[in-house]
């Protein structure tokens, strides 16, 4: 196991996985823990340790429940060729929770998970909690559970071993590892949460700006998921949501936020739609292409969906009942980040 792979922790967890994919290839197998605990950076890093070549589809991605499982069975019946040499692929279906709100949906995926044919690819599903009762579909298959690291395990990954990009204003991207330890003394407040993820925005905002985040999060919520019930329904302010949250976590709340207007609300949801087309137009097509989080998008469109949408409205998998009122509009304030979404909000 890579040394890297060990410092992140959940050693025990990884050598299962690493056993299933060389003594039952055909078998698909569901990893899950809580979120940020470094499923997908360890899952990286132990197939490229394996020789194996990382196919990940994310859910979230997926217009509808059909192309989600034309993308799988492709991936996992193509050739695995590489540039340099034969490699075989594993296919990774990432998040699945922000795809796996309909019956029809969990259906589909259960009939892809009996798929143990010989010769077919290696397939993953990454869950955040396999125990919830509406994945007891995959209850059959091999599952593997790692637990969220503590503050001394975080501190050791950031660093030593966690990679991030930065980019100058000539677009050269610089790619780096670690953080000096004067950045890390500036995340004391998160590296106990034990989310990776959180951990990393903190650090990489504050290298980038020399800003670090400014308090009032929502008593630590749980998880990204979590944090997104929060805003729905008015009860977590924009920058807290923010500071959960990575690219594909926008793209998230960009697909559940139309579900949560009225149906009567057209001029609300008008709204909210022209500052995401706004928001989209600045970045790549595709989150992977961004070279650094941009925190002051998703800031914009979390504010926007904490304004416009009905708090009382139940917004499929991610909202709990309804049970808080809606606020108004950004305050007036000095503060830049305000200004900006004031304007979005306008």
């Amino acid at each position: 196991m890579p040394l890297a792979l060990q410092r992140l922790g959940n050693k025990k967890g990884w050598d299962a996985v690493c056993i299933h994919l060389t003594t039952r290839a055909s078998c698909p197998l569901v990893l899950h823990g809580p979120t940020g605990c470094g499923k997908t950076a360890g899952l990286t890093c132990l197939l490229e340790a394996m020789r194996l070549r990382p196919v990940f589809l994310d859910a979230v991605e997926a217009d509808d429940v059909l192309q989600l499982v034309m993308w799988i069975k492709r991936a996992r019946d193509s050739g695995a060729v590489s540039t340099d040499e034969r490699r075989r692929a594993v296919v990774v279906v990432d998040d699945v929770e922000g795809f796996g709100s309909s019956e029809r949906a969990l259906d589909a995926l259960a009939t892809l998970s009996r798929d143990n044919a010989p010769g077919r690819n290696p397939l993953v599903f990454v869950l955040h909690n396999a125990r919830d009762p509406k994945w007891k579909r995959f209850s059959t298959l091999p599952t593997y559970r790692l637990f969220a690291p503590n503050q001394h395990v975080a501190s050791e990954w950031f660093h030593r071993h966690h990679e991030w990009t930065t980019s100058d204003a000539d677009g050269v991207v610089t790619r780096r590892k670690g953080f000096s330890q004067a950045l890390l003394d500036t995340a004391r407040s998160v590296l106990p949460c034990g989310d990776l993820r959180r951990i990393a925005t903190h650090l990489v905002f504050t290298a980038t700006t020399g800003v670090g985040h400014r308090s009032g999060n929502d008593s630590f919520p749980s998880s990204i998921f979590d944090a997104t019930r929060r805003l729905f329904h008015a009860t977590l302010d924009a920058d807290a949501w923010a500071g959960h949250a990575e690219p594909r976590d926008r793209a998230l709340l960009q697909y559940h936020t139309p579900s949560a207007f009225d149906d009567d609300d057209v001029e609300g949801l008008a709204r909210a739609l022209d500052v995401f087309s706004e928001v989209d137009a600045s970045r790549p097509v595709r989150y992977e292409h961004m070279s650094t989080f941009d925190r002051w998008g998703a800031h914009t469109v979390a504010t926007s969906t904490r304004c416009f949408t009905n708090p009382a409205r139940d917004v499929g998998a991610l909202c709990p009942p309804p049970r808080a009122t809606r606020t108004g509009p950004p305050p007036d304030t000095d503060d830049p980040v305000d200004a900006l979404n004031r304007r979005g909000w306008r």
